[in-house]
């Protein structure tokens, strides 16, 4: 009988079941973000509770279907902030809940930085990292004429030169 016990503890062990946390745009950033009836509101809260080190291996970030989310994502474990990396078996996964159209992401409009360094989710020198189902759209400059800058140069980017990298990226239905 104690043999069973002992197996059925060593399973269990290996198998991590991260935290869930979601983000509506009418949420408040007071909230735990545990629940869809307690979402946080804001990419910069996402933002700080990455890089305190809130946000573990096997944790989900999930943002609501048919919200508009403005502003940027800065995931880092380098530049003073300790954000953690998933694992093979347990990554750190973004995506979405609820109904709808996929949330969209969009770079804001006051921004006077240039055009080179305007990125809206930006992860650096983290590893194992799921993003699913976001959208990232440009809807300021929505002419596609060739000749107009748009707002945002990149919607996902991985990585900085020279200084950190990011392995086992799993970016799909973008």
């Amino acid at each position: 009988m104690k043999f069973f016990i002992l197996l059925a503890l060593v399973f269990t062990m290996g198998v991590a079941k991260g935290t869930d946390y979601y983000v509506s745009t009418t949420g408040n950033n007071s909230n735990n973000g545990t629940s869809a009836s307690t979402p946080w509101q804001t990419l910069s809260k996402v933002q700080s509770m990455f890089n305190n080190g809130s946000i573990a291996p096997g944790d989900k970030v999930m943002f609501k279907k048919g919200d508009v989310f403005t502003g940027t994502l800065l995931v880092s474990s380098i530049w003073g902030y300790s954000a953690r990396s998933g694992t093979a078996t347990n990554p750190i996964t973004i995506s979405t809940y609820g109904t709808g159209a996929k949330p969209i992401f969009q770079y804001p409009t006051t921004s006077t930085t240039t055009l080179v360094h305007r990125v809206t989710m930006w992860f650096v020198g983290v590893n194992h990292y799921v993003v699913d189902g976001l959208n990232f759209t440009e809807t300021v400059n929505t002419q596609n004429d060739k000749f107009t800058a748009a707002n945002c140069a990149f919607g996902i980017y991985l990585g900085t030169y020279g200084e950190a990298v990011c392995n086992n990226f799993n970016i799909k239905n973008i």
